[in-house]
């Protein structure tokens, strides 16, 4: 349960006065973080000027009002357009879709929009609807909250391959691949691995996890010689809130490394987001979401680079200034 007494900033309640500091609004432009301090320093009139003092009673009888609006069906906070019945019982737009009769006082449903709520929609205050989140603000930056919000449920991203039943949220899925899976998973950009036996196999799968700059990579890849003679490859990014999600990642087989100038090596693959970043600058929530690279390779041409039936093959992922910065919105 929040705490009632805080202080309002563009519609976020301060659950502690004495704890938690202030600031302004991340502005939307292209401001690199200290860039971004000295604009607020020199604006600390305007940041005062936001914060606004927010009773218990307040607080509370704002938060009957927006439990007013929750659907019966699916339990959200319904926007507009609101639809409601002849009883002026409302219902969200999609359930109201799916809904014969009204689901309160089963009378038919009608196309009556109620319009007084839809008015006093942009002035409540609603709760971000993931849970351990005490975000509060207004529906539209709520909305754009719960987007990027560090609590957004997720499944472990190697439960398929280890068939992990594990469901949490962005905020504590690293401490779960560090806990449960820590074979796979590398807490550092540049990692050089050996396949064992890659040349006498004609099947494997591997499953990679790197944690770099707080950023969550899974590199796929295998082959399965009486299917395909392709080796095929992907690499994802993950996501930990922040929706701007541009690296590079280079991926080399080598006779041995360090690689020097005797060394046989082959650069399999490289990146260029840096070239193309539009294309790789994708808000990653859903699975057809997530920023990711697909490749392959013939298994013949991966042969000669191997020592001793051993494929040797570094991956080294760089995440770009922009990816690390803490905005709030996508640029």
């Amino acid at each position: 349960m929040r705490k009632a007494l805080g202080l309002k900033v563009e519609g976020r309640v301060a659950t502690n006065v004495k704890d938690e500091h202030f600031s302004a609004p991340k502005p939307i432009m292209n401001l690199d973080r200290r860039t971004y301090e000295i604009y607020v320093n020199r604006n600390l009139d305007i940041v005062q000027k936001m914060i606004t003092p927010i009773t218990k009673k307040e607080y509370e009888l704002e938060q009957q009002i927006a439990k007013e609006y929750d659907c019966p069906v699916c339990f959200q906070p319904t926007q507009p357009p609101i639809m409601m019945c002849s009883n002026s019982h409302i219902i969200c737009l999609n359930c109201w879709k799916q809904c014969i009769k009204c689901p309160t006082c089963r009378t038919p449903k009608t196309f009556t929009r109620a319009f007084a709520l839809e008015r006093l929609h942009p002035l409540i205050s609603f709760p971000c609807s993931f849970e351990g989140c005490s975000y509060t603000a207004t529906a539209s930056h709520t909305g754009i909250h719960e987007h990027f919000c560090p609590y957004f449920p997720v499944r472990c991203p190697l439960g398929d391959a280890y068939e992990c039943q594990w469901e949490g949220n962005m905020k504590t899925l690293q401490n779960h691949l560090k806990e449960c899976h820590p074979d796979n998973v590398f807490f550092t950009s540049h990692v050089v691995f050996r396949s064992r036996l890659f040349k006498r196999s004609h099947i494997k799968s591997y499953n990679i996890i790197f944690v770099v700059n707080g950023r969550i990579f899974k590199l796929d890849w295998g082959y399965d010689l009486l299917k395909s003679p392709k080796v095929r490859f992907r690499m994802v990014a993950i996501g930990n809130g922040n929706p701007i999600v541009m690296y590079n990642f280079t991926l080399v087989v080598a006779h041995s490394f360090p690689i020097d100038v005797w060394s046989k090596s082959f650069k399999l693959y490289t990146s260029h987001v840096k070239q193309s970043s539009n294309n790789y600058s994708v808000m990653n929530r859903r699975e057809d979401e997530q920023v990711q690279y697909n490749f392959d390779e013939f298994f013949g041409r991966l042969v000669p680079f191997c020592d001793n039936n051993d494929l040797l093959y570094s991956v080294n992922i760089e995440v770009s200034h922009i990816s690390m910065s803490h905005r709030n919105f996508r640029i």
